[in-house]
């Protein structure tokens, strides 16, 4: 299914620079670039059986076109066909550039909403196909894709028409019995019904098929990945010590049950010579942050160096000022990488971090930068993996020999989405909130506010506390 676009009958380079515009690039793409929606085009009408607010399809030719300008800004195309039995208007709004698209004479094939307006039957913005002299319009479930410009719908449907003739089989890919156990069609019958259903039932069973597929493929690649990391030996650590001990010791606040138990999870698969595949997931200000400093001190206790990579400038900071404080007179030394850190600094911390007088690091993507090398990495943490490439992540593993991982996330994510998405990982959970913390209000508002708001600040600001404003980013960056 590599094989080239120009492998299909009726493509050639110019229709397959068009294919291009919409990235469809070989026939697998082609094959899974699936339509948006369907027409059911299994009944061609007279346009005098159309009645007020039916859809449906009609052929006809051009008997009249006509731009209209009610007003500037606003440009109404009106095409009128007929086809023997009564007229029918198409109407086209802003595209007075198609005027030149329609000639008299010309046959049609328009599918859209039949409405009675000023006493007259038209359809708004349908489909439209030129059918030419002899052209017959497809019949039955007809397949809408989304396009670019310059491409039509007859230009992918023809395409994927033509492979589907050509070709009469597509390699399966779920095994006999389990294909047996679900009494699924065969896989190019799935595909075939994904473009051309005879029925929406069929329809559904396909796509049903296909989404069942792509999940057993990703489980199945996930279960290979775990069971690669169970081959492994990461570095084994032995039972927590006196640098975690002065740490709680020295907190402000004690633990909540959730963290216990997550630390308690964290314990267990560090001590273990598998590497740990860890997800850490609780909301904002659940106390994430003091369970990753825990985790990294009993790396570090261990003889190991511990790194923490975060996505922005910002959160690195706040994560290393945050850290820094909670270990403060441990006897440790940390550090802070990223971008922004000076050529000097920068030789600085690659020669701590390489003689393994740095014990802990904190920093974004300059983590994984070339020159970063680690004298004995055993803990790696990821503050919100999802802003990172799977790639990047497997590239700061690999500054060590298998080191234990763990990812925090604050994006609250469904426990079947988890399983799909890091179905590689185990996953500990942070629900219950320190106490004191105060909860957090949330209000959707809309431009009409923007007064009420500045004074909210105002007042806000007057009486001592802060505001931040967050603005959205076109290009992701570190800044």
């Amino acid at each position: 299914m590599d094989e080239r676009l120009t492998t299909i009958k009726g493509i050639g380079p110019g229709r397959e620079k068009q294919l291009h515009k919409l990235g469809i690039t070989n026939v697998t793409s082609l094959l899974t670039y699936f339509p948006r929606s369907y027409e059911d085009r299994r009944t061609i009408y007279r346009i005098g059986e159309l009645k007020s607010g039916m859809t449906g399809g009609v052929v006809g030719n051009v008997i009249a076109v006509q731009e209209k300008r009610p007003r500037p800004r606003l440009s109404i195309l009106e095409v009128v066909i007929a086809d023997g039995t009564g007229p029918l208007k198409i109407v086209l709004f802003n595209q007075g550039y198609k005027k030149n698209f329609y000639k008299k004479g010309q046959r049609l094939y328009a599918y859209g909403k039949a409405e009675f307006q000023y006493g007259s039957m038209q359809m708004n913005t349908p489909q439209i196909e030129n059918l030419g002299d002899g052209g017959e319009p497809d019949r039955g479930i007809v397949p809408i894709y989304a396009l670019a410009d310059g491409v039509s719908q007859f230009v992918v449907r023809s395409s994927v028409r033509n492979w589907f003739a050509a070709n009469h089989e597509l390699q399966e890919i779920l095994p006999a019995e389990v294909r047996e156990a679900h009494q699924y069609m065969s896989r190019y019958d799935a595909f075939k019904m994904m473009h051309f259903p005879d029925s929406s039932e069929r329809y559904e069973e396909a796509r049903h098929q296909l989404a069942y597929e792509e999940l057993f493929v990703m489980q199945s690649g996930l279960a290979l990945l775990r069971n690669k990391e169970q081959y492994h030996k990461g570095p084994k650590m032995g039972p927590n010590g006196d640098l975690m001990a002065q740490c709680i010791e020295n907190l402000p606040f004690s633990l909540t049950g959730d963290q216990q138990r997550a630390l308690e999870d964290i314990r267990i698969d560090m001590e273990d010579e598998r590497p740990m595949q860890r997800l850490l997931q609780g909301d904002v200000g659940s106390g994430k942050t003091v369970v990753a400093t825990l985790s990294l001190l009993k790396a570090i206790e261990n003889g190991y160096q511990g790194a923490l990579m975060a996505p922005t400038e910002i959160l690195a900071a706040q994560h290393y000022e945050g850290i820094t404080e909670v270990c403060r007179n441990l006897g440790i030394t940390i550090e802070l990488l990223t971008g922004s850190t000076t050529k000097k600094e920068k030789e600085r911390i690659y020669e701590g971090l390489a003689d393994g007088s740095i014990h802990m690091i904190i920093g974004t993507h300059a983590l994984i930068q070339e020159g970063v090398n680690f004298h004995n990495l055993g803990l790696v943490i990821i503050d919100e993996q999802h802003r990172f490439g799977v790639e990047q992540r497997a590239r700061l593993q690999q500054k060590g020999t298998y080191p234990h991982v763990l990812i925090m996330t604050a994006t609250p994510i469904p426990r079947t989405m988890t399983l799909s998405v890091y179905g590689d990982l185990a996953v500990s959970l942070i629900k219950e909130m320190p106490p004191g913390r105060k909860p957090v209000k949330t209000y959707a508002v809309d431009s009409s506010y923007k007064e009420r708001l500045r004074n909210f600040f105002g007042k806000e600001m007057a009486e001592g506390r802060q505001v931040y404003v967050v603005c959205p980013l076109v290009e992701e960056s570190e800044k």
